[in-house]
């Protein structure tokens, strides 16, 4: 997937405590806490490493094709989140990367 410079490949990889309901990682971005969005791994090593220091009875989801990109848009909108945070903690080594809905859709070729 790209938005403009930005290059990730599927799998990619949510933390979901289904204990909570359907309730997954969140992310508040450290220069706006207005943007808040749904944490999205490119490795299934950092989803986990996050689910371990987060919330560690959840599971890891694997979103392995478009079709399952598609479906956790629709569901991330109904549930009234924007953005979505790509790595958001410190063990992927980046800095985290916030997209809108509609960018991640288009980086996905949707």
């Amino acid at each position: 997937m790209e938005d403009e410079d930005f290059v990730v490949t599927l799998p990619l990889f949510m933390v979901v405590d289904e204990s909570k309901g359907i309730s997954p990682l969140k992310c508040v971005s450290e220069e706006d806490e207005n943007i808040r969005g749904i944490a999205i791994f490119t490795e299934e090593l950092l989803a986990e490493r996050a689910r371990d220091s987060q919330s560690p009875l959840a599971q890891i989801w694997p979103i392995p094709a478009k079709s399952n990109v598609d479906f956790h848009i629709q569901s991330m909108r109904n549930g009234g989140f924007r953005y979505v945070a790509i790595d958001p903690y410190e063990e992927s080594g980046r800095s985290t990367r916030f997209l809108t809905l509609e960018q991640f859709k288009r980086a996905n070729g949707l």
